[in-house]
């Protein structure tokens, strides 16, 4: 070239793009090489292999995190997306089903047989192209979403993975039927969802083997001359099987439900197509692996969302015995509780753990479990036949030598045979000459016997040793917490059940050696035996967290045995307990436990044959006798023997030391929970316990008089009272009675027609109000307990502490625990049982929403840097209603904030929100149409989630933001506000002089209710219920509620208890005074007086009566009713609603001249709000200005002259 042409300026630069745009050029570049791909598929075959080649083939440049502009708008970026997509897409909520929203080229929707649009996702998706398009779009949002957080792998992987998986579904249509195809898609889809939830965006470039495996095997093209994944498949099935003889071919309306006759009267089989082609799992064979086994394929993919209930024949099911009875419930069980997997949540994908062999059969528990609603639950237990358990530790990783207990020296062939069977049965690795693994931790092995029963030996692994750097001390102690199921919900079973119930009982045998254990975990439980090593491949009898990670399974074969068999089941880790009514056949309750051991089987569960009680009307559960012919529970006979044995030698005792101590008081514990009111004689043995030190065991006391007293009561009375009656000693209604005593001297009682009243002894008087409450009960029985035999008695005490202390049988405080003990010694003496409650109005029951179980898990989730108690105060420092108001402003900043990633904070969060962000947010509230004060109430709710979060926030406050709203109340005006019109007093005169038949109880009701509504400025809340309200007495008006004084005879007027309302969230209650209208239509006493006469019902009873007999007077009911009256009067009843009385009555008072604070009085005002429900007639109105017009202005004062000198000089 010449030298003119050297000196020519550079070509310019290509321009710079940003993240989003170099997403959607890239986007825009693979939509047409899919097109063409498709375009190519109709003459000629693709390979998988070609078409990923030539997406590998791109290169993306590296990515880098670049600050937001305003062009960065998600909405701006996809203007054909509606913002409740992009929400869904950015939030991982949107469903499989839902992709063909994202397809904007106007096709039609599949319609079904029925001719209405579809929602099967195989005809909804009628070709590749209707599934392809949808999901580039998808890609697309998900790739600029992704760029939002700076984070170059994402964005590569959303990129490189959305293409590959493009790819895959082309190729896969090729080959297999597209309703597979579609299917396929559905639960890779849903297991995407999961793992974008975690922030891993690397599964959809990669293929899941299992998940075609068990999804596509079976489905293959077989005409290759037929175009593929243009429809759905079965076409070509029916054609092959229709070359079948008739006899041979699967009856298709048995598969949809509509042929049930046996045999088919078209003479086909009736066989389930799915479970025909159901890929049988690989069973692990059991037994010991030395070397680390192959690892096995991945484990399959399991659904996020809720599975609906499968009841297909199931050929695993249907090879039980008597599978027939027993088939699955179309409802299923509750969730069990212990179920959180804790340390052994799910894997990552890209795990590298080892398999392992189990007994528990894979495909069975997958199979068994597929319709358990927690499916992250199922993948833990899956994951953990497959790869063991994580036994949770955290600790040091050191090598540990340790020297075996004393007793596993004094048992040694013992000890020598448990360990070879442990090697044959594959629950144990060696021997070795030395430590097998990396920092190796042996721990001591112990030989321990039944205290009542030596000849039974078992060996254990003290994995507490040594102290405090043990295996154990290395597991937080939260891992292993488990809440046991008690005896006494055994109990409720049977009293429920009935007499004569049958009962069977089944024992799993060597429990945790069920359950293998990971292979990262082996060296942690090392034996060292014999001058040789062995580690246990099974979880370890001694291990914090064995119960727990065993119980999982547990709670597992629990559900899946509630779901077949008609019993009530309980389960104590190992032990399980059915409990059959009494019209159950014994025929069908032994068919269930064969039923129940073949299921055991199937699942790779061993229960001891020996030890399985069949069943019968006497079963030993927990170590305790349930008899459901005599409906007692009561210790066993060898154990009540051991008791009376111990209780003789402790009264010969003088001394004691800890250990034996609390050897004593754990068996009465457990002897308690079958003798009344034992657990009251334990609380002396306990305070004694407190007296010992703790740094040495060995140290004696002598046993004081008070423990003493304890044992010789239990000594007296645990024979006499061995046994308890399940349904109770009565064999009629409680006897109910009431007590109470004053803060000095006085004390009375109520029983029947019985009544007491006394002084407390002068001693006593300078007791508390808790010894004096427990004194009144004490004489009151006293007096009557003689005619309580075999009775149960239910007093009522307005104390809590009272309540509470005889619930529980102890008592902080010793001279009321000296009264808890003479109340229960004379129950046992008189033969009577007894309960405790407390008046309905002494406390309301906590309202649903305040249960520490109604807080979201979430909330706990967000607020991990509080404790777990700080933030359910925080949680409940407002009420629930105005939480639910808050949440619709709250998520309505969130989403805008998502959709307008440039806004955020320069680190990428929306809290604390700037100014800018408050600003944008508001405006766009604003073009929406949102009124000045609907803004301004989501500006209280976004301050509300600052405080929750402990962050400043001051941008409401802000005068750009005011001037703002300002701005979009002078731009689009404000809505008049058009409150409901009053109820004066000629409307309630006129809705008075048509009360109905007063001899229904509905009518009575009514009318009585809208004269107390006006007369007591009542809110319509606060006299009615609503549509999911459940009556309360507490919290509800009631019968109790009203008190006619002087009498009911001649009343004057009442006294209205209301005990919950909106303005008191304390339910303190308000008291009200309403006074009689003598003579006149509208006099609530006198309706009320009328109701009470005609329509007389318990105290306890709702105050009105609704349409429906029996049930309270509800919102719907009163303000239909009050419509359709004043329709009747020929007034518009649009205009008015429950609110207007209270507006009436306001109205009212202001028109006949009461002051401000008498109206803001009578209506239980706390500000001036009472105002905005006074309406001036227009009359007044009138007058006012009409008077205006005859006022005389009053003379001026005259001004002495030297006032205006004294004005000059000041």
């Amino acid at each position: 070239m010449g030298s003119g042409e050297d000196s020519s300026p550079p070509p310019p630069k290509p321009p710079v793009l940003d993240s989003a745009e170099l997403l959607t050029k890239y986007m825009e570049a693979q939509a047409k090489l899919i097109a063409q791909l498709e375009l190519n598929q109709k003459h000629g075959y693709i390979s998988a292999e070609q078409s990923s080649a030539r997406h590998e083939d791109f290169k993306p440049p590296p990515f880098t995190g670049s600050a937001p502009t305003e062009s960065k708008s998600l909405r701006t970026q996809f203007p054909d997306v509606k913002s409740s997509l992009l929400l869904d897409i950015m939030r991982h909520h949107l469903a499989p089903d839902d992709l063909g929203k994202l397809d904007f080229h106007g096709r039609p929707l599949a319609i079904d047989t029925k001719g209405k649009a579809s929602t099967s996702s195989s005809l909804r998706y009628k070709s590749v192209f209707d599934l392809v398009v949808p999901l580039l779009t998808y890609f697309q949002v998900l790739g600029a979403f992704a760029a939002t957080s700076g984070s170059a792998l994402d964005v590569l992987q959303v990129m490189r993975g959305g293409m590959l998986y493009v790819s895959h579904i082309i190729d896969l249509s090729t080959r297999y039927q597209w309703e597979a195809v579609v299917r396929y898609h559905s639960r890779f889809h849903d297991a995407r969802l999961v793992d974008m939830e975690e922030g891993d965006y690397s599964g959809w470039g990669k293929k899941d083997i299992d998940l075609m495996a068990d999804t596509l095997v079976g489905w293959e093209v077989r005409d290759k001359g037929r175009s593929t994944g243009g429809g759905s498949g079965s076409k070509s099935s029916d054609k092959s099987a229709a070359s079948l003889p008739i006899t041979q071919q699967v009856c298709w309306d048995y598969n949809k439900g509509h042929c049930s006759a046996t045999p088919c009267p078209n003479g086909r089989i009736h066989k389930c197509r799915k479970a025909s082609r159901r890929l049988t799992k690989p069973v692990h064979a059991a037994g010991p692996s030395l070397q680390p086994p192959a690892p096995d394929p991945p484990s399959p993919s399991l659904p996020v969302s809720l599975p609906s209930p499968s009841l297909s024949p199931d050929p695993l099911f249907e090879s039980l015995p008597h599978f027939q009875l027993f088939p699955p419930s179309p409802t299923l069980p509750p969730l069990r509780p212990n179920t959180d997997p804790r340390c052994n949540s799910l894997l990552p994908p890209n795990h590298n753990s080892l398999s392992v062999s189990s007994p528990l059969v894979l495909g069975a528990w997958d199979s068994y479990l597929r319709d358990y609603p927690d499916r992250r639950f199922v993948g833990a237990l899956l994951q953990i036949i497959q790869f063991g358990a994580d036994v949770g530790f955290i600790g040091a990783e050191t090598d540990q030598a340790c020297r075996n207990l004393k007793s596993a020296f004094e048992h040694p062939e013992f000890v020598d045979s448990s360990v070879q069977s442990l090697i044959e049965e594959g629950q144990l690795a060696g021997p070795f000459v030395s430590p097998p693994l990396p920092d190796f931790r042996c721990s001591p092995l112990g030989v321990v016997a039944r205290k009542r029963n030596p000849a039974k030996l078992r060996v254990i692994n003290h994995l507490s040793w040594p102290s405090p750097s043990s295996v154990n001390d290395g597991i937080p102690e939260e891992e292993g917490y488990i809440e046991y199921d008690r005896f006494e919900t055994a109990v409720q079973d049977l009293i429920t059940s009935g007499p004569g119930s049958l009962m069977a009982k089944l024992d799993l045998k060597d429990a945790f050696r069920h359950v293998p254990v990971r292979a990262s975990n082996w060296h942690l439980l090392g034996i060292d035996w014999g001058s040789r090593f062995y580690y246990l491949l099974v979880l370890a009898f001694g291990l914090r967290t064995a119960p727990y990670i065993f119980n999982l399974f547990a709670e597992a074969l629990h559900w899946i045995i509630q779901r077949h068999i008609p019993a009530r089941l309980r389960h104590y880790l190992d032990d399980f307990l059915l409990t059959f009514s009494p019209s159950t056949s014994p025929v069908v309750a032994n068919a269930a436990v064969e039923w129940v051991m073949a299921l055991g089987r199937q699942l790779g569960l061993r229960f001891q044959e020996m030890k399985t009680l069949w069943p019968c009307t006497t079963v030993d559960f927990l170590g305790l006798e349930l008899d459901s012919c005599a409906m007692e529970a009561r210790l066993p006979d060898d154990k009540l023997s051991f008791l009376r044995t111990t209780l003789n030698e402790w009264v010969r005792r003088r001394s004691c030391t800890l250990r034996e101590l609390q050897e004593l008081t754990g068996f009465l514990q457990f002897a308690a929970q079958v003798i009344p009111h034992a657990r009251t004689f334990i609380r002396r043995l306990h305070d004694f316990s407190t007296r010992f030190p703790t740094d040495n065991p060995h140290v004696c006391r002598s046993i004081p008089s008070g423990a003493r007293a304890d044992i010789k009561w239990w000594l007296a009375f645990s024979s006499a009272w061995n046994g308890i009656r399940l349904i109770g000693l009565d064999t009629g209604e409680p006897i109910l009675v009431y007590t109470d005593a004053s803060g000095r001297k006085g004390l009375g009682g109520v029983f029947g027609n019985h009544w007491f009243a006394a002084r407390c002894p002068r001693r006593l008087r300078s007791r508390d109000i808790q010894y004096k409450e427990l004194y009144a009960i004490l004489q009151a029985i006293l007096r009557w307990g003689d005619d309580w035999k075999n009775r149960h008695v239910v007093f009522y005490c307005d104390n809590q502490a009272v309540v509470a202390w005889l619930t529980t049988g102890t008592a902080r405080s010793p001279p009321s625990m000296s009264l808890v003990r003479m109340v229960s010694m004379l129950a046992a003496a008189l033969s009577f049982s007894y309960s405790l409650q407390a008046p309905v109005h002494t406390r309301p029951p906590p309202r649903p929403e305040a249960l520490l179980t109604q807080v979201p898990p979430s909330w706990y989730e967000t607020h991990a840097g509080v404790s777990q108690r700080a933030a359910f105060f925080l949680w409940h420092g407002i009420a629930s209603s105005t939480r639910k108001t808050y949440s619709s402003g709250q998520k309505s900043f969130i989403d805008f904030i998502s959709l307008n990633p440039q806004l955020r904070n320069a680190d990428n969060s929306i809290l604390p929100a700037s100014p800018r962000m408050v600003l944008e947010w508001v405006s766009s509230l604003g073009f929406r149409g949102l009124q000045p004060n609907t803004i301004k109430n989501y500006l209280s709710a976004l301050r509300s989630l600052h405080v929750d979060e402990g962050l400043p926030f001051d941008a409401c406050e802000s005068e750009t933001v005011k001037r703002a709203i300002r701005g979009i109340k002078r731009f689009f005006g404000e809505k008049d506000r058009n409150p409901k019109q009053p109820i004066t007093l000629k409307i309630l005169q006129g809705l008075a002089s048509i009360p109905g038949d007063m001899e229904d109880p509905f009518n009575a009701s009514f009318d009585a209710a809208i004269k107390l509504a006006w007369a007591g400025f009542m809110r319509c809340g606060e006299f009615t219920l609503g549509s999911k309200e459940q009556f309360s007495p507490a919290e509800h008006l009631s019968r109790e509620s009203v008190t006619f004084l002087p009498s009911i005879d001649a009343p004057t007027h009442i006294r209205l208890d209301i005990p919950a309302s909106k303005t008191d969230p304390f339910r303190k209650g308000a008291s009200i005074l309403i006074a009689a209208a003598p003579g006149k239509i509208t006099c609530p006493v006198a309706a009320l007086k009328h109701l009470f006469i005609s329509h007389p019902l318990p105290s306890n009873s709702p105050l009105f009566s609704g349409c429906t007999p029996g049930m309270p007077l509800s919102r719907t009911d009163f303000v239909s009713t009050l419509k359709a009256r004043l329709d009747r009067l020929g007034i518009d009843s649009s205009k008015f609603s429950g609110h207007s009385f209270r507006r009436g009555a306001a109205t009212a008072a202001a028109a006949v001249g009461f002051a401000d604070h008498e109206i803001q009085l009578l209506g239980r005002w706390r500000s001036d709000a009472y105002k905005l429900y006074i309406d001036v007639p227009e009359i007044r109105i009138l007058g006012l200005s009409a008077r205006l017009h005859g006022s005389v202005a009053s003379a001026a004062v005259p001004e002495p002259p030297s006032l205006h000198a004294a004005a000059g000089l000041a």
